[in-house]
């Protein structure tokens, strides 16, 4: 059996047989039961997917990242499939890793909603394409670390670590 979206509502729809003239039988999936549900209907879009696709960027690649998301927070898979077709694609679009690997960004559930989060490795991906950023320095400010900056004319940030103190 596969799983698919139906095209005119955005419900998922579970094929459960084809009869002689290629019509299909289908049984509407009120809630998704498995993450391989979701899987397969990401597969099932695979084209959308790869035309949203950001370059360098497969569709296997954010459909297989998304399905370790799913591994690691069974939560997802209460979200709507519209939702979560929704997050695939800005994912595809933007080439960052949907399941939270180097930080780029993670599908976080808001109600039955998933919404893509994007972490600092993923912003900092995203500004080191930009033909205007020639460097970038990320880092952690701790409680007990100095730290000034300013805005305007002359721009500047001072970050001195503290040397006591968990860095953790």
């Amino acid at each position: 059996n596969a799983h698919v979206l139906n095209r005119e509502k955005g419900e998922p729809v579970e094929v459960v047989a084809v009869d002689a003239e290629g019509q299909a039988e289908v049984r509407v999936v009120e809630a998704w039961e498995s993450p391989k549900q979701i899987v397969d209907m990401l597969r099932s879009r695979r084209d959308m997917i790869a035309d949203a696709c950001h370059p360098g960027i497969t569709p296997e690649a954010i459909i297989s990242s998304l399905a370790n998301a799913l591994m690691k927070d069974a939560s997802l898979t209460r979200c709507t499939p519209r939702s979560t077709l929704e997050t695939v694609l800005t994912a595809a679009k933007l080439g960052i890793d949907p399941d939270g690997t180097h930080n780029s960004a993670w599908p976080v559930r808001y109600g039955n909603e998933m919404k893509l989060l994007p972490g600092y490795g993923g912003m900092i991906e995203l500004i080191c394409r930009s033909p205007d950023v020639s460097h970038i320095d990320a880092g952690a400010v701790f409680e007990g670390d100095e730290f000034e900056w300013a805005k305007g004319t002359k721009p500047f940030i001072v970050h001195t670590p503290s040397e006591e103190g968990d860095r953790v």
